[in-house]
């Protein structure tokens, strides 16, 4: 064989193998496009999958959060909880009129009445005169209070009132505030009306503490007076019956909740007074919800109104 043939014989050597790996590169693609075409719906399943393990992961990051249960009659719940003071029914007319707000709504008016529901009668009790006379505390006390509820936040020292919020049309708790700049004091007038007037109580109260705020959870009831009744022996007795909503445009109780009870209160086998037991019987999932939440400041390390918000 001369060496001429020899080069040419390599030469289709080469050629030969070149096609044989073109051949076996076109069968391996036409059969991974044709596993593909056949079972599409297994490749987007597995992309779903992926997709869904790590939305999981982030849901379950996100719901991980420690909850802790807080005692309602801890010292920093009774700090936060705006019904505790003088005027508890009026408190929650005012906030259960509002319904919902946040911090970056509210206004001058909001943060005296809110500081206000924190006042108690021992705060002014060096101000009693008589029964119908003005009272008064200093401007630092419900200072104290906006700052314990507020924080570092801008108000002005103004005259306020809760006319505009009416329960039933009663007249006890309803009061006037008027500020006197130059004595630094803030002089309160209370209309004491009738102590067998309709009132809103609660039930169910919880607190709960995340990493970054406090919720204040609780169930309003609104009880109203029916007016006087005569009981089965000739006695004098007021009528209550309680309801799920008041409409406030329309002084209109909404979803009634009871049958007639001749009291709020009632004494158990103990001697302490507890409610009746109509009202006992009430259950959580049937009344409104509102929940009162405080951020922490990280800088104070204190607790701040951030919103109210109704269910």
């Amino acid at each position: 064989m001369s060496e001429k043939q020899k080069i040419n014989g390599i030469n289709i050597l080469l050629i030969c193998l070149i096609l044989l790996f073109i051949l076996v590169t076109i069968i391996y693609i036409s059969n991974s496009s044709s596993n593909t075409s056949a079972n599409p719906e297994r490749n987007l399943s597995n992309e779903v999958n992926n997709t869904n393990n790590i939305v999981t992961e982030v849901e379950e990051n996100t719901t991980s959060e420690t909850i802790e249960e807080m005692d309602f009659n801890s010292e920093i719940i009774k700090s936060l909880n705006p019904f505790i003071g003088a005027f508890p029914t009026e408190s929650l007319a005012y906030i259960t009129k509002i319904r919902n707000i946040d911090k970056q709504n509210i206004d001058n008016d909001f943060i005296l009445k809110y500081a206000f529901s924190k006042v108690t009668k021992e705060d002014w009790s060096e101000s009693y005169i008589a029964e119908g006379e003005s009272l008064s505390i200093s401007a630092e006390k419900l200072e104290s209070y906006i700052r314990q509820l507020f924080g570092d936040i801008n108000y002005d020292k103004t005259d306020f009132n809760n006319e505009d919020v009416k329960y039933d049309n009663n007249l006890s708790g309803i009061y006037s505030v008027k500020y006197n700049e130059e004595e630094d004091r803030y002089y309160i007038d209370v209309n004491t009306g009738d102590v067998d007037e309709s009132v809103i109580e609660y039930l169910y109260p919880k607190a709960e503490k995340y990493s970054d705020r406090i919720e204040i959870t609780v169930h309003p009831i609104y009880i109203r007076n029916c007016g006087e009744s005569q009981d089965e022996n000739g006695n004098s007795t007021f009528s209550y019956i309680a309801y799920k909503h008041y409409n406030y445009e329309t002084n209109a109780f909404i979803s009634r909740l009871t049958d007639t009870m001749n009291s709020i209160w009632q004494e158990n086998d103990d001697g302490n007074i507890e409610y009746n037991k109509l009202i006992q019987g009430i259950q959580e999932k049937d009344l409104e919800t509102y929940v009162i939440t405080y951020k922490l400041n990280a800088e104070t390390n204190a607790y701040e109104f951030y919103s109210i918000t109704s269910k």
